[in-house]
């Protein structure tokens, strides 16, 4: 990276920032590319050598741009108002569209993101399904992990949860974060001690964030950094677990 890249680069103080005048500067957003190639390959690397249950991890390259588009063109059919610029959970929230045909033809999950057909006459979206229609209806969405009743400490098997309705209720991360969750003592959870205001990037709900003392003005820019950096959801940490202010 020439040095003129370099003092731009250091400018910018967050991922959105960067984000922003890398769509100006395509010089820069091709140095940044070639700078954190060796990072992926070493992280694909070390991701390669684990397993699970004997078989070896794999990874996959990150989208190009053509496959970006071309996914992107299939999403102007849902609402040919969505802009590729708009692309946060609460930014989408406002195409109805788009809303609409996520409840009706998806699944959101915190690893998965799964679509299927609606094979309804009436749908302006789905293009006729090729398939016998008796395959078609044997497809389901994958089901979350679920205890086994004969042993807790095990999980059903994909054969007997396939087809039938699940939820993450059990999804060993989100237990995670619920067992770590502990209540705020009652006497800061008043209004002189709210320091800021967090919004929700999936319900679009504004959060307070309270502090027992007053933060000092390197807590306030640190503060500021990972609201920007970081993507909130309801019941997710604010900040992760290493951070100073965690």
């Amino acid at each position: 990276m020439t040095k003129e890249l370099e003092n731009e680069f250091e400018n910018l103080n967050t991922l959105e920032d960067i984000r922003e005048r890398s769509k100006d500067n395509s010089n820069l957003k091709t140095e940044l590319e070639k700078c954190i190639i060796t990072v992926q390959e070493l992280l694909c690397e070390r991701t390669e050598h684990l397993n699970m249950k004997n078989e070896a991890f794999e990874t996959e390259n990150p989208a190009s741009d053509l496959e970006i588009n071309e996914m992107f063109e299939n999403i102007l059919r849902i609402d040919f108002t969505i802009t590729k610029n708009e692309t946060t959970q609460q930014q989408l929230r406002k195409y109805k569209p788009l809303v609409e045909f996520i409840e009706t033809h998806c699944q959101e999950r915190a690893y998965s993101f799964q679509i299927k057909k609606c094979n309804q006459t009436t749908c302006s979206i789905c293009y006729s399904i090729r398939m016998p229609i008796d395959i078609f209806q044997s497809l389901h969405f994958l089901p979350d992990p679920v205890p086994s009743r004969d042993n807790p400490d095990h999980y059903e098997s994909f054969v007997n949860l396939y087809g039938k309705s699940t939820t993450e209720k059990f999804c060993p991360s989100l237990i995670s974060l619920v067992s770590k969750t502990e209540p705020a003592p009652s006497n800061i959870l008043v209004s002189a001690k709210i320091r800021d205001y967090i919004k929700c990037n999936f319900c679009g709900k504004m959060r307070y964030l309270y502090s027992g003392l007053r933060l000092t003005e390197q807590e306030m820019q640190d503060l500021n950094f990972a609201l920007q950096t970081y993507t909130y959801s309801c019941r997710s940490l604010i900040f992760p677990e290493d951070h100073s202010l965690a």
